[in-house]
């Protein structure tokens, strides 16, 4: 059983232009995960206010304000542990966005697969404190449980009503033969970074090394392991990897 895990991401849209937070509203309303706008804002005095008045973990913020650059915000932001996703038609910030920690930073127009990929992002960035505080996982075997760091889960391959994992444990690769199928972990795991990419494997991308586009693609992680990715989670795992 997991715990601290992400479920519903509650958004601030800061931008000067209504359009604009019309058009992020509705890319929001497509995203795969489960966002709830809880705010829009037009300046920097209104989104500070409502920072302080509502639950909030990630915002949508122009660089441009009304003439301004929002980067001000940021210090706001960072005293309630807000992520920040920068939104600009111009790339000229990029850098300095990145050097006050932005999460990510997307050039308008963007589609919502992008949108999706800095979503995702924000989600790694959390789910990576989490397991700071939470970082074992009970498995089931046959006679009893084994406790495994989640951070040393190189990747999960499915056996019919079973399961193996591939731990990293110092010089070794342990294997865990788990009395539950791989469906029972993927939606528990998938909040930790460990994505099911085929039907056979779930893989954890703090691990990947290399991407390779052979056939539908092949993740290659540490040890050497070679992970193929199905016709169907193509377009899915590129988009974890922001590629």
């Amino acid at each position: 059983m997991l715990i601290n895990q992400i479920t519903l991401i509650k958004c601030l849209i800061v931008d000067d232009e209504v359009n604009s937070i019309k058009t992020i509203s509705q890319l929001l309303s497509y995203s795969t995960h489960e966002i709830d706008i809880v705010g829009t804002s037009q300046n920097i005095n209104n989104a500070i206010e409502q920072i302080k008045s509502k639950k909030i973990d990630l915002i949508f913020l122009d660089i441009n304000l009304n003439g301004e650059l929002s980067f001000p915000l940021i210090h706001h932001a960072n005293q309630y542990d807000i992520d920040i996703v920068f939104i600009t038609a111009f790339n000229e910030y990029a850098i300095k966005a990145f050097e006050l920690s932005a999460t990510d930073y997307l050039l308008k127009p963007f589609s919502i697969n992008r949108l999706d990929s800095a979503i995702q992002k924000h989600i790694n960035k959390r789910n990576n404190l989490s397991i700071a505080k939470t970082d074992k996982i009970a498995l089931q075997l046959l006679k009893g449980f084994q406790f495994v760091k989640i951070t040393n889960i190189l990747y999960c391959e499915a056996h019919g009503a079973y399961s193996k994992f591939f731990i990293k444990e110092k010089a070794s690769i342990e294997k865990i033969l788990v009395s539950k199928p791989l469906s029972y972990f993927e939606k528990e795991l998938t909040l930790y970074n460990i994505h099911r990419v085929h039907k056979s494997f779930m893989v954890n991308f703090h691990q990947v090394k290399k991407y390779e586009r052979k056939n539908f693609g092949c993740l290659i992680i540490e040890g050497g392991y070679k992970i193929p990715i199905s016709r169907m989670k193509k377009e899915y795992v590129k988009n974890l990897l922001a590629i």
